[in-house]
């Protein structure tokens, strides 16, 4: 079975969670520990073994493209004094991969996102990333890493996913998984029947939420394609991959190792940032010292 090489990285959202953080500048380049999110979502797809990346932007973010193809104001600054060592961490920081761009003009949801990369991605299957979604599993693989794993022992479109509080359900992609099938600690990967896009607590068919890390079959593209759009004329991914299902083509879901952080929200960017900085040495005696004060003064 053909190893995954090819990535698509959404980047195109608005970010409104995020306001006023994002009203002029992409939420993908809000930091995280000192580095970009998009930079972080990168980063796990070339340590997967990933070589090719396209990236969906907007129309509004140039930044996110200048990040990663421009000359900057660093290094401008440093070759004109001569800085060579500003100018040799910023070599350092250069990624090794081919890192391409393509604009999703209207803000028409994620199939219609992922429909822009058709081109680039040819007949390959390929990972998803969104960068909303930060996943740390430092014991381990990263999240990528292991769905691609699990796709080159089970060729099928694979979908990470976690179990979700009863009171976040509506917020999540809910798989149901097809009959007599239940979860077992002596696998990750089980076969889904449908995928539902924020059901009501109610209607939901189980806990298991999807997040924002998939391996694809180029089928997905079909899918899209034979979407109807929803009332506010959207495409979304789930309902592409519940397409896919309901015409018995095989999709999975994985319920990956790691711990994951929703950075599109204030408090899961603040996490996100304690998570990182508590595997920095240094940082991790500054914040001991800071919590230690905090319950202190809650005692």
């Amino acid at each position: 079975m053909g190893k995954v090489k090819k990535a698509i990285i959404l980047a195109a959202g608005l970010g409104t969670r995020m306001l006023p953080a994002t009203k002029a500048i992409p939420k993908e380049m809000i930091t995280v520990f000192g580095k970009p999110l998009i930079q972080h979502t990168v980063e796990e797809a070339i340590e997967s073994g990933i070589q090719d990346i396209q990236i969906i932007v907007g129309t509004q973010h140039q930044e996110i493209i200048d990040h990663f193809h421009g000359e900057g104001r660093a290094k401008e600054h440093a070759v004109k004094t001569n800085n060579n060592q500003t100018i040799t961490e910023l070599k350092a920081s250069e990624l090794p991969a081919n890192i391409e761009f393509t604009t999703q003009h209207e803000p028409l949801g994620t199939a219609h996102a992922v429909l822009q990369a058709k081109t680039f991605i040819g007949q390959d299957s390929f990972a998803l990333l969104f960068p909303d979604d930060i996943i740390l599993n430092p014991e381990g693989p990263n999240c990528t890493t292991q769905l691609t794993n699990a796709f080159a022992d089970h060729e099928a479109n694979i979908i990470a996913v976690e179990t979700v509080p009863p009171e976040l359900i509506p917020f999540y992609g809910i798989v149901k998984l097809k009959e007599n099938v239940e979860l077992s600690e002596t696998s990750s990967l089980f076969p889904v029947q449908d995928l539902i896009e924020k059901p009501t607590l109610e209607s939901a068919p189980s806990s298991l939420g999807i997040v924002g890390r998939y391996v694809l079959k180029t089928e997905i593209f079909e899918a899209i394609e034979n979407l109807k759009s929803s009332p506010n004329g959207e495409l979304h991914i789930t309902h592409a991959l519940s397409l896919l299902s309901g015409t018995n083509r095989e999709v999975c879901a994985y319920m990956y190792s790691g711990a994951r952080y929703d950075t599109g929200r204030p408090t899961g960017h603040v996490l996100a940032n304690f998570a990182l900085a508590w595997e920095d040495p240094l940082a991790k005696q500054e914040l001991s010292k800071y919590i230690k004060q905090l319950i202190v003064k809650t005692d």
